[in-house]
């Protein structure tokens, strides 16, 4: 559904896109744009660019490109509707009540999600929550930390949530959001969460989508989760995101946890720029989203075997999504919240402020029995994955003077394990789709200029265009309506598929043509794509003759072969026309940007 073009108008006009993304990219002005390293891949390179005066952006690296609700579409994973939602509740704006929207799927699922979190809450206030607020104050987890976390408890009866939402959503809808289990016999459903203390889990736009569950009494798992659906997947969400990421841009680094409880004792006291895993070992999807955030994580793990096997394999997973990685040791047996308890604020403070480098932390667990050329080996393997070059290259000088070895050793192996790793790695799919050069520019000419596309409006036929994206982009820039004085953000919210919005993004926000006679230009490449056309007609009519010569109907054949005449003959006049314009005539063009 859509909402009307008035309300999308407001909306938009009160989100300005630089401030938006600002809020997720640190931008620089570069001439009368801003520049900034894209939050939807890894670069070290500045390739993502937003335009304050055509309110779109483009990144020139991975092609992704849209205006501004598109930006929230895809760095929050949100349907277009959410996106407008979000936008116009930050700026206050109030937007009808659309049935459409309530009556979907996901908003069904989001809906559910939401009375549960509200169930629960209400259930840690009752009667029947004792149990969990004794656990909670045991833990010494405040009421204020409480209510930012929505933290609520789950009855221990077998369907106490199944009856208080029997008025608001259906048994099915709490199924597919994965607060119910079927029953192994018979029909039905039951509770997923029994006599747990519950910690709702919020998208990063502040919607929860899932929850985290801790057994208050003798019952296995003691952590349970919600079951993946399609508004949560545990392994792509992080825990205390949404309450975290104002701290988290500000310290521009992230104190990284594993467990509900070390998040909550840590924001409590006062270190609110903390994340922590859903119950799982951390994922690249959940590094990925963090490094939209922040560029550094300090990890902060049990200093028992244990807890230093799991950084070591949490610590490769950031090196890999381009964040760079200091580690926390605690003591053996302690982790954050019983060494905050234990400990206090101010000794985990200065266990935070001053971290393992990457390189000391590989160094110092390292099995004490290990060869020192295996011990050396194994760095070069974590090296390998850091993308930063500069970073790397500290972590090597850093690894060298301790272990007293070579630094250009160090840095030529790490090199030759690098490229071996992209050798065999499959190709990454950082660009757009490939299109055609003469079609991508005759878009962009048409883009640029009105009289361009009035003529092509006029003569220029979309089953010309071989490239599918490229073909959209022109049914789109033929139907849109510039007279009401539509601009770029507008032409993009009606484009039907994130291709199409690359492609026109990046045509907006390339330097521009500059031709001295832009219809001729036009004229030229609509004469290429015709004389294209034509002949891959005429290949594939001959083609067909072939296959029916040894056939008897003459009349179909006869029929065949005066098309591939018309056709050859329009050709032949096309090459009769104007010849093509000389090749030192279209590259004498000012401005271009490939």
């Amino acid at each position: 559904m859509r909402f009307s073009e008035e309300i999308l108008e407001k909306v938009r006009e009160a989100s300005d896109i630089v401030e938006v993304v600002g809020e997720h990219v640190t931008l620089k002005k570069s001439g009368q744009n801003f520049k900034g390293l894209c939050p939807f891949h890894s670069e070290r390179t500045p390739s993502f660019t937003v335009s304050a005066t055509k309110q779109v952006y483009h990144c020139f690296g991975c092609g992704a490109g849209g205006n501004v609700f598109s930006f929230v579409m895809q760095l929050e994973n949100l349907s277009f509707v959410e996106a407008v939602r979000s936008l116009a509740k930050r700026k206050g704006i109030e937007l009808p009540v659309q049935r459409a929207e309530a009556d979907s799927a996901r908003a069904r699922l989001l809906s559910a999600v939401g009375f549960a979190v509200s169930f629960y809450r209400k259930q840690l206030d009752a009667a029947a929550g004792r149990k969990a607020r004794e656990y909670l104050k045991a833990r010494a987890i405040g009421d204020e930390v409480c209510e930012t976390f929505s933290l609520g408890y789950a009855p221990a009866g077998w369907d106490a949530l199944i009856k208080a939402a029997s008025r608001h959503t259906s048994e099915e809808v709490l199924l597919q959001a994965g607060l119910v289990v079927p029953r192994e016999r018979g029909s039905g459903s039951y509770d997923r969460f029994r006599d747990r203390l519950m910690f709702p889990i919020l998208s990063p736009g502040g919607k929860p989508i899932g929850f985290g569950a801790r057994a208050l009494g003798e019952t296995q798992p003691k952590y349970l989760n919600s079951s993946d659906s399609p508004v949560f997947q545990k392994g792509s969400v992080l825990y205390g995101l949404y309450q975290s990421k104002q701290a988290i841009r500000a310290r521009e680094s992230a104190t990284v946890v594993e467990g509900y409880t070390d998040l909550l004792s840590l924001f409590q006291n006062g270190f609110q720029n903390v994340v922590a895993s859903c119950g799982t070992a951390f994922t690249a999807e959940q590094a990925r989203l963090l490094k939209r955030y922040t560029r550094e994580a300090v990890l902060v793990y049990d200093g028992d075997e244990a807890g230093i096997q799991a950084a070591r394999r949490a610590l490769q997973v950031f090196l890999e999504a381009g964040v760079r990685v200091r580690v926390a040791c605690l003591p053996a047996g302690h982790d954050p919240d019983s060494f905050l308890r234990e400990r206090g604020a101010r000794a985990l403070s200065e266990a935070l402020e001053s971290p393992w480098s990457l390189s000391q932390f590989l160094l110092k667990t390292a099995p004490q029995n290990m060869r020192r050329e295996d011990r050396i080996r194994s760095l070069v393997d974590v090296f390998a994955l850091i993308e930063d070059p500069i970073y790397r290259r500290v972590s090597i000088q850093e690894a060298a003077e301790v272990l007293k070895f070579d630094e250009n050793t160090i840095a030529y192996e790490v090199g030759r394990t690098r490229k071996r790793g992209r050798s065999q790695a499959e190709p990454a799919s950082l660009s757009s789709p490939e299109v055609d050069r003469v079609e991508r520019e005759l878009i962009k000419l048409m883009l640029e200029n009105g009289t361009v596309l009035k003529a092509a409006r006029e003569s220029l036929e979309e089953r010309y265009f071989n490239s599918e994206t490229c073909r959209a982009a022109f049914r789109l820039l033929k139907g849109f309506d510039w007279e009401r004085e539509a601009g770029p953000a507008e032409l993009l919210d009606s484009a039907d598929s994130a291709d199409v919005r690359g492609l026109l993004s990046s045509a907006l926000l390339e330097e521009a043509f500059d031709f001295d006679e832009p219809l001729e230009v036009f004229a030229d490449y609509h004469r290429k794509l015709r004389h294209r056309w034509l002949t891959e007609s005429i290949k594939s009519l001959e083609e067909e003759i072939r296959k029916k010569e040894k056939g008897s109907d003459e009349r179909e054949l006869r029929r065949l072969f005066e098309k591939l005449q018309a056709l050859a003959s329009q050709r032949s006049s096309l090459n009769g026309e104007n010849r093509e314009l000389s090749g030192s005539s279209i590259q004498s063009r000012r401005g271009e940007n490939r």
